[in-house]
């Protein structure tokens, strides 16, 4: 396997918080599991893990207000890739981005030529601009979680035993209001436990009232309203559920520790811009999670009670102001491209299409996410009689990245040869977001060589 264990994703965030003061601080770690866990994970008496949450940048120069950012990972604790990524991503920038104390001179970070196997050539050396460094420990306040489910993980990383394939493991392992076993899935695994973190939040929590019912019953909302994924009646409805318990929501909205914490997190911090890494894509994915989008028509919108239990990819579309998709649409635009840069070792046109396809997050499954709990908390209430919702500014920009791909093993790929590319991947990736983030209008350029 060779992946990091919860324990080692802890032990190097401390480390590096403590090894780098004045750049990288380490949030008063929270204690996860208020609720009861699965008595297998946590015997009684053994106290619960806590979220690594990292806060990088240099201090504000006296009256000047830098910019919130939000890093995420490992909310699907089968996804054993972008924590990883995520714990060399600060390591890279904390440790080699700027000189000594006390000039702290900006550096370029330099990524060595990589070879790659079943690739004809490899990837080139390419250095992030200096400036592009200064940039983004001047102008942002960068919070970054890396490891948001490490209960999770630690689960998915058992070796396979008695027919149950541990790392298929999706959800936490918080108790749910199912106290009796559900049947072994497919896996050999017991969905009773554990909420899916990327459901458990408030937008389209009550999916009955929120899509239509025949929206849900042919299979387009990818969240499961049981536990065990079996039918249950919600009158005046009878919806089936045929979504697996893998992608249970939970029991209430933001029910769960890790949800509470980034939720909270979320409120105080307020991030301008967030990216929520996970796998597998390849894809870089833009708001909104729960259905596709549309800039004419703000009555139509998550909030309007009007649109209650009719929601659906016919007739219905989730407002965005024109502006604010088409800057998301740009940033993720420039999420690809340094991606594909760094592939290349030379700018790609505007017009050629990366690897990383841009999209609608509702254009690979309904199902609101984390993100998306960040995109709504930037509109209004609507009111009678229209119902109509506008934002209220700074508008705020939140994406998925799905890095990898199924032919690089999905959410396992080899941690030698496979991993190497997607690492590299999901790092310039987030160089080209704090680029837009620390310096939308600045052109820094990016050249191939050592």
């Amino acid at each position: 396997m060779n992946y990091l264990t919860a324990d080692e994703i802890e032990a190097r965030l401390d480390r590096l918080a403590s090894e780098n003061p004045g750049l990288c601080s380490k949030i008063p770690p929270v204690p996860l599991f208020t609720a009861p866990k699965d008595p297998a994970d946590a015997p009684p008496g053994v106290p619960g893990r806590t979220l690594r949450i990292l806060k990088i940048g240099l201090p504000a120069a006296p009256g000047k207000t830098k910019t919130p950012v939000l890093i995420t990972g490992g909310l699907h604790a089968r996804e054993w890739a972008p924590p990883d990524a995520l714990v060399s991503f600060c390591e890279r920038l904390v440790k080699e981005g700027l000189g000594p104390a006390p000039q702290r001179k900006p550096r370029p970070l330099r990524y060595p030529l990589l070879v790659v196997p079943d690739r004809p050539m490899p990837l080139p050396s390419m250095p992030v601009p200096a400036p592009l460094v200064k940039a983004i420990f001047e102008e942002l306040d960068l919070y970054v979680v890396p490891l948001c489910n490490p209960d999770g993980r630690v689960y998915s990383q058992k070796q396979p035993t008695g027919g149950v394939d541990f790392a298929r493991w999706r959800k936490n392992r918080a108790r749910t209001r199912d106290t009796l076993p559900c049947p072994p899935d497919k896996y050999g695994l017991d969905q009773s436990v554990g909420t899916d973190l990327n459901r458990n939040i408030d937008v389209d929590f009550d999916i009955d009232q929120f899509y239509s019912r025949d929206f849900y019953d042919e299979g387009w909302v990818h969240t499961a309203k049981d536990p065990c994924g079996t039918p249950i009646p919600q009158p005046p409805l009878t919806s089936v559920m045929d979504v697996d318990g893998e992608s249970y929501h939970g029991d209430n909205p933001f029910s769960e520790a890790e949800t509470q914490v980034l939720k909270n997190l979320i409120d105080n911090v307020n991030p301008t811009y967030m990216a929520d890494c996970h796998a597998y894509g390849p894809t870089i994915l833009h708001s909104w999670g729960t259905l596709d989008i549309q800039s004419t028509a703000p009555e139509k919108n998550f909030r309007n009670p009007s649109w209650d239990g009719q929601r659906s990819n016919t007739g219905y579309g989730e407002y965005v102001p024109p502006d604010l998709a088409a800057t998301a649409e740009n940033i993720a635009g420039q999420m690809s491209w340094c991606i594909e840069l760094m592939k290349r070792g030379y700018p790609p046109s505007p017009s050629s299409a990366g690897a990383y396809e841009v999209q609608v997050s509702a254009q690979l499954y309904a199902g609101a996410g984390i993100a998306d709990y960040l995109m709504s908390r930037q509109y209004t209430v609507p009111v009678p009689p229209d119902f109509r919702i506008d934002v209220v500014p700074p508008a705020r920009y939140p994406f998925t990245i799905e890095c990898g791909s199924g032919r690089e093993n999905g959410f396992w790929p080899l941690r030698s040869t496979q991993f190497p590319k997607i690492e590299r991947e999901l790092h310039w990736g987030l160089w080209g977001f704090l680029k837009m983030a620390a310096a939308p209008h600045a052109t820094i350029p990016f050249r191939a060589g050592p």
